[in-house]
């Protein structure tokens, strides 16, 4: 049997979509499981155990359009697949699943795709399920089992979100904060911190002078400090880097940032990916959450965290996903939150970490 996986959303889409992958490979042992997604989420998958292979679809790029579409169909007709599932709501993955005709034969007159209730065009799948109203996403997405008659216990089972990485770029990131911090006379081994600035949405971003002061607070308890984040995010990595911290912003690919926050003792991040990235390598969180609401079902997903956020702000949240600009143009969700409130979360996360240094450290 041959499985095809569709889930070509955001990168954190993809990351909160593993525990459906561990449940597929649990319940169909003897199937080939193929991914087919983005570009970019693609570099997370690459030396994942559970996926035959990885397919990509460059929606936004290269298979952009009519021609795009007709060449992925193709793909999906010569792989052969005896199910298509899609986690991915959009009016083009469900053209997509219904006109690849997975499963439609002259004897069985019906494909075999599945989907959510809730997805554009979802008549056209064969089968579909409710995501509910779960209060967290990881559990929204894991209702498509239901569609797929899978009656594991998902509200009591312990399903991590799980991303992989390779050896080798195990020892690229273990050679690279051993030379950067060498380079500063630091001691790679004291605790480091991870520092993701970043978002998509300006709305979702702490303040740049914000991460400047927690990065010298983190610092005053002999803490090692790493920026992280995309090419995007470049130049407010640089503006919040001091002389002792490093920045890796554009310098690692989305598999290798994975890999690196797997070595961070705590990460402080935005309502962002690198979110549910820290939460599939098991990095204790601090997540600071602006113009969005943890309410939303994306805080970190069964890892040690600690929320940070301003409450009882009438004008929060302002949007499903924040936006570009404050609507009330006072910025109070991100301007409101204080390092030192962030500073003492990282304190706790970090209370019991190995070699704790004191303050002659």
């Amino acid at each position: 049997m041959k499985i095809l996986v569709i889930q070509t959303g955001f990168i954190g889409d993809n990351i909160l979509s593993t525990p459906v992958y561990t449940e597929l490979v649990e319940n169909f042992k003897k199937a080939k499981i193929d991914l087919l997604t983005t570009k970019l989420s693609s570099q997370l998958f690459q030396s994942d155990p559970r996926f035959n292979q990885v397919l990509v679809y460059d929606k936004r790029g290269n298979d952009s359009g009519l021609s795009g579409f007709l060449r992925i169909l193709k793909l999906i007709k010569n792989n052969n697949y005896s199910k298509i599932i899609s986690l991915h709501k959009s009016i083009r993955t469900s053209l997509l699943s219904f006109f690849s005709k997975v499963g439609f034969s002259k004897t069985s007159r019906t494909s075999k795709t599945y989907g959510y209730k809730e997805s554009a065009l979802s008549f056209l799948y064969s089968k579909t399920s409710s995501r509910g109203k779960e209060e967290h996403e990881v559990l929204r997405i894991l209702n498509i089992l239901k569609s797929l008659n899978i009656k594991s216990d998902i509200k009591t089972k312990k399903l991590p979100l799980k991303l992989f990485f390779s050896d080798s770029e195990s020892n690229k990131i273990n050679n690279i904060l051993d030379r950067s911090f060498s380079s500063k006379n630091l001691k790679s081994k004291k605790p480091l911190v991870g520092i993701a600035p970043g978002s998509v949405w300006a709305t979702k971003r702490w303040t740049v002078d914000g991460f400047k002061q927690l990065v010298s607070l983190l610092e005053s308890s002999n803490l090692n400090v790493v920026l992280i984040g995309g090419p995007k995010d470049i130049e407010k990595c640089n503006e919040i880097k001091t002389e002792k911290s490093i920045s890796l912003a554009g310098e690692l690919s989305l598999s290798e940032s994975t890999c690196l926050v797997s070595k961070l003792d705590c990460i402080v991040t935005n309502d962002s990916s690198p979110l549910h990235i820290a939460a599939s390598v098991n990095t204790p969180t601090v997540a600071i959450f602006c113009a969005t609401v943890p309410e939303f079902g994306y805080t970190p997903w069964m890892v040690k965290n600690r929320i940070v956020e301003v409450k009882n702000l009438e004008c929060r949240p302002c949007g499903r996903h924040g936006g570009k600009i404050c609507p009330t143009g006072t910025n109070f969700c991100q301007n409101k939150i204080s390092s030192k409130e962030v500073y003492d979360a990282c304190l706790e996360i970090l209370s019991g970490c190995k070699e704790m240094p004191n303050e002659d450290a």
